[in-house]
């Protein structure tokens, strides 16, 4: 119902509204959500979907070299790994680790993690989560280190 509401509200042709503008993507990206949390919107495509939108609209309005592409792309891969597109998810996973690249920088550890999750592919939804975990595991640890994890994650290596 949402989400016929944004799409009527797009194919107005009176409608104020462009489909980058700030507000239609935040709804987009609401919905997106919501459809991903929904067995029968990950299953029909209808998440996918949403997320494409979302990052049609984002790629217009960002530049390459930012980070929230990367959780774009990213979010887009949870789904089609929850899909069963293997192919799918491995397209929006090396989308991922390229956006990740260009806004973190080449071998950061951020880019090294999400080059990795793009060469090897979580093929269910628990290696998905799996993934995740280990890394929050590995942010968690170095906090408890004195380390500043966020720091550390968008640090370039020195050649």
């Amino acid at each position: 119902e949402d989400l016929e509401m944004v799409e009527e509200i797009l194919s107005d042709p009176d409608t104020c509204f462009h489909p980058t503008h700030h507000i239609i993507l935040d709804a987009l990206m609401e919905l997106a959500a919501e459809f991903s949390k929904d067995d029968d919107g990950v299953a029909s495509g209808e998440a996918d979907k949403i997320w494409v939108q979302v990052l049609d609209g984002a790629r217009e309005v960002l530049r390459p070299n930012h980070p929230h592409l990367a959780i774009l792309w990213d979010n887009l891969a949870q789904v089609r790994v929850a899909r069963g597109d293997a192919k799918g998810a491995k397209k929006a996973l090396l989308e991922a680790a390229e956006a990740t690249r260009l806004s973190a920088g080449a071998g950061t550890p951020t880019t090294l993690v999400a080059q990795s999750l793009a060469e090897a592919p979580p093929k269910t939804t628990a290696e998905m989560a799996g993934s995740y975990e280990n890394f929050r595991d590995r942010f968690a640890q170095m906090e408890r280190q004195g380390i500043d994890g966020l720091a550390f994650f968008a640090t370039t290596p020195k050649p």
